[in-house]
């Protein structure tokens, strides 16, 4: 009988269902200690933070150059596409590219209030690219928070 008592009491507390916690996503601090693949320049330090826009369906989108050359995105609560973990920032001619993938980049304009907005795609194909410029429609406005 102590048996049947014991099994009872263990199945009881021991299938409880708790409910798991939701993940707290956070940007690694702006001021991580990891060491860049190269320094930043003068004018990249300056786009250093954190941006960040609500879509027309609500859900908010943040995107992180770090100093160490490194770019992060979310969507909502949750980490952006896994792609990304590697991602890397730089300016070029004025504008700031973010390497997704070895094939593509992002293309954003920086603009005269410091947000950004996304406005082309650069996709690369053996020695060649091919730079898609995106719709004023389909553009995007970041506000930097941090």
């Amino acid at each position: 009988m102590k048996q049947i008592l014991l099994m009872i009491a263990v199945v009881v507390v021991g299938c409880g269902k708790k409910e798991a916690p939701k993940p707290q996503v956070k940007a690694k601090a702006l001021q991580t200690t990891e060491k860049p693949d190269k320094e930043l320049t003068e004018e990249e330090k300056k786009f250093i933070g954190e941006y960040e826009r609500k879509s027309k369906d609500g859900v908010t989108s943040k995107y992180v150059l770090l100093k160490n050359g490194a770019f992060e995105g979310y969507r909502g609560d949750d980490k952006a596409m896994q792609l990304w973990l590697d991602s890397k920032w730089k300016i070029v001619d004025g504008e700031i590219r973010v390497k997704i993938v070895s094939i593509r980049e992002w293309v954003w304009r920086i603009n005269e209030d410091g947000s950004i907005t996304y406005i082309a795609e650069i996709w690369k194909d053996g020695q060649n690219k091919e730079r898609t410029d995106v719709s004023k429609e389909e553009q995007s406005t970041y506000i930097k928070i941090k």
